[in-house]
């Protein structure tokens, strides 16, 4: 089941969240683009870098994990005290909001 869904800027492809720990990636033709595994629990949230270069996600798993998007690879993850749901990029796609069970997280993304 797709819990979450976030579109690529140029529109080219999508990423889908699932509630067994997935994300699945499609281009926006219908092909298949890949599967990121990595998340143990729901993955509550998925964002694309303003630039498209990085796709954040965030779970229940209490991790945040950013992902190259041209090599569909895990670069980092940081794992915090709280599950994690829904996130977003700032505009200026160096910092992510992330809101957890225990408040709003703010990251500073460095890349």
């Amino acid at each position: 089941m797709v819990d979450n869904l976030a579109v690529s800027p140029d529109g080219s492809w999508l990423a889908a969240g699932t509630g067994h720990g997935a994300v699945h990636l499609w281009n926006t033709d219908g092909t298949a683009r890949g599967v990121l595994t990595g998340h143990v629990d729901k993955v509550a949230g998925v964002a694309v870098s303003p630039d498209g270069r990085w796709l954040a996600t965030s779970g229940r798993d209490k991790t945040l994990r950013l992902w190259d998007t041209a090599t569909l690879r895990c670069v980092t993850y940081l794992r915090v005290d709280s599950a994690l749901g829904r996130l977003t990029w700032f505009p200026s796609g160096d910092r992510l909001a992330v809101c957890g069970d225990l408040g709003l997280y703010v990251f500073d993304v460095r890349t």
